[in-house]
């Protein structure tokens, strides 16, 4: 410990009458005290020897206040107290240290954590922005394919009800016409969409026809030879041989 101590010029008859001169002040008052006030602060069960490093100021703080009472009984002034390097043993500072020097992994690994975590956030957005062009297609398509689902299910509602009408419709033209009838015009209608799409499948044999030329005579037995009614006659003469109901 490093003590400033001052005696005022009227306070120096009773120092040197007491004590004797400065030197004796030092040693008979000044350092005994020191002495005794450091040992009752750190001999106190809450204190250990490492707080004489970690805490000098509140020590400090407590040594100058003690001393300055001393100092007033023998009329010396202290002005102000300074710690030194505490002599601690080595084997005591053994454990600080390495306590500092986990602390500072600790610190160096979490800098170092936090600097890769950085990195990774870096590296996934400019992976993302380079994946941008994909990622506005797939959207796009994603869009598109949902509206050709839409669009398939309107058109097969549509398709349902065209069927459903359909339908209905052939039943009242079998109430009106009968069913044999009816049959009869849906394989004419059949037969004649299937030949818009390939003619050649209508054959008509080479016929010699003659008549007054006055009507529609030779058109009909020209028409009647072909493969479409006779394929037709087919029909309605299988119909025939079908068993009525009663």
């Amino acid at each position: 410990m490093r003590v400033v101590a001052q005696v005022h010029p009227v306070d120096a008859p009773r120092v040197v009458a007491s004590v004797g001169d400065l030197q004796r002040v030092e040693d008979n008052i000044i350092t005994p005290a020191i002495r005794d006030i450091l040992r009752s602060i750190g001999g106190q069960p809450e204190r250990r020897a490492l707080d004489f490093i970690e805490k000098r100021d509140e020590i400090t703080a407590l040594v100058e206040q003690a001393i300055a009472i001393e100092g007033q009984k023998a009329g010396v002034t202290i002005q102000e107290v300074r710690m030194g390097e505490p002599a601690i043993p080595p084997e005591l500072m053994v454990a600080r240290l390495r306590e500092q020097l986990a602390t500072q992994l600790r610190a160096t690994y979490e800098q170092e954590r936090n600097a890769q975590t950085e990195r990774i956030k870096v590296e996934r957005e400019r992976a993302a922005a380079d994946q941008q062009p994909t990622l506005v297609a797939a959207e796009i398509a994603k869009a598109a394919a949902e509206h050709r689902k839409e669009q398939l299910r309107l058109e097969g509602e549509g398709e349902k009800l065209k069927q459903i009408e359909i339908a209905k419709g052939q039943e009242a033209q079998a109430q009106v016409l009968g069913k044999d009838r009816t049959l009869q015009l849906q394989a004419l209608e059949k037969i004649l969409a299937a030949s818009q799409n390939n003619p050649d499948i209508i054959k008509v044999p080479t016929v010699q026809v003659q008549g007054t030329g006055a009507g529609y005579e030779g058109a009909a037995a020209v028409l009647g030879a072909s493969n479409i009614i006779q394929m037709l006659r087919g029909i309605e003469a299988s119909e025939a041989r079908k068993p009525r109901e009663p």
